[in-house]
């Protein structure tokens, strides 16, 4: 009896540490198909979802030759574990049927688990059931190997808490790593460059913008995790707008803050928009700062891109644009691309007429936009 709780111990353990770590699932989920068979790989766990308002996607986890999780699209090629999640009425059920709309020779769970006949046998029982989710826990039958042993149903029954509160901690973990995701692919698509500080000035997020900039060390730069700028001046007037940032009461009264950084390259000077992050509980309190840095000197290829597609310029016309938006004279840019004065004059010209604008202001606004993303 003892060594049969301290089985069981080490299962709860490994489950909640695979809660924390999804790469520990298939050991978790192999302690677990041990322990409710008796004997020793004689069973598969496994872990099937099904998630969205109509449960049109589906991923696995299983104690088999898969690592990691294997999606599915529920609709067109569903895996046999993903069928009838909601028939058990969560309760464990000996010698479940799950048929099989497909051999589905591309997943190696099936090759073990599905039965000649395209059903699975074993024991389910129906954790969370939901709009949004629907999860199951399976401990199923090898296709060749020996029935259950007795006890196998109450033991698989004493781990379903534990299944349970693991699986809440791994999807909500889950979800936070896919909206993290999102939002770091959204970040790198900015033109700009973005930054979060916490409430101690530290650099806590920044886009790939941002550390393109900052390697540069050129105007602005990160020592150890602070973010500094090269001249006294600009320092003061950074570390000034981060303090009325923290300061402030009442977080709604606080304008965002505009730094101007030299830079010692000569280069154009960078554009500080610094903002509060106003806490969720309490608007009155920042947690801590955006800083949004325009560089006037750096545009991206596919900017050029878009705004050819935009206006149907041609390459040469898109280029003087983007020159003339840069603050660049038609004389620099002709002998920047080896034209005349006169043909870089008549190109800005179809491209005013091309874009509905009337100078470089209007060239400007049209390339970077009259103000950066800042909300208030």
């Amino acid at each position: 009896m003892s060594d049969s709780l301290g089985e069981r111990e080490a299962v709860i353990e490994a489950l909640y540490a695979a809660a924390m770590d999804p790469s520990l699932w298939p050991a978790a989920l192999h302690c677990v198909a041990c322990f409710v068979a008796g004997r020793d790989d004689e069973a598969i766990a496994a872990l099937a979802f099904a998630e969205g308002p109509d449960v049109s996607k589906g991923w696995i986890l299983a104690s088999t030759e898969l690592r990691g999780e294997r999606t599915y699209d529920v609709a067109t090629d569903a895996h046999p574990l993903l069928q009838g999640q909601a028939t058990a009425g969560g309760d464990a059920v000996a010698s479940e049927r799950f048929p099989a709309r497909s051999p589905h020779e591309h997943a190696a769970v099936a090759h073990e688990i599905v039965g000649r006949d395209g059903s699975v046998h074993g024991l389910s029982r129906v954790l969370h059931q939901d709009g949004r989710l629907v999860a199951v826990a399976h401990v199923l039958r090898r296709r060749e190997g020996p029935w259950w042993s007795d006890g196998a149903t109450q033991r698989f029954a004493s781990l379903t808490a534990h299944l349970g509160r693991a699986l809440d901690m791994y999807v909500r973990l889950r979800r936070a790593r896919e909206h993290a995701q999102v939002e770091r692919v959204l970040l790198d698509r900015l033109d700009i460059a973005a930054l979060a500080l916490d409430a101690d000035r530290r650099v806590t997020r920044s886009n790939l913008a941002a550390d393109v900039l900052l390697a540069r060390r050129d105007g602005l730069y990160v020592e150890g995790s602070t973010l500094r700028c090269d001249t006294a001046r600009a320092e003061e007037s950074l570390q000034g707008a981060l303090s009325t940032v923290h300061a402030g009461d009442g977080l709604g009264a606080i304008e965002t803050s505009l730094v101007l950084v030299p830079r010692l390259s000569g280069r154009r000077p960078l554009l500080l928009f610094i903002s509060p992050i106003p806490s969720p509980d309490d608007g009155s309190r920042a947690l801590g700062a955006t800083v949004l840095v325009r560089d006037a000197d750096v545009v991206r290829p596919e900017l050029e891109g878009l705004i050819a597609r935009l206006f149907g310029l041609t390459p040469s016309e898109v280029h003087i644009a983007v020159r003339v938006a840069l603050g660049d004279p038609p004389n620099d840019v002709a002998e920047r691309l080896g034209l005349s004065v006169d043909t870089v004059r008549s190109h800005l010209k179809r491209v005013f007429f091309k874009t509905a604008t009337r100078g470089q202001s209007d060239l400007v606004r049209l390339v970077f936009g009259e103000v950066p993303p800042v909300n208030p």
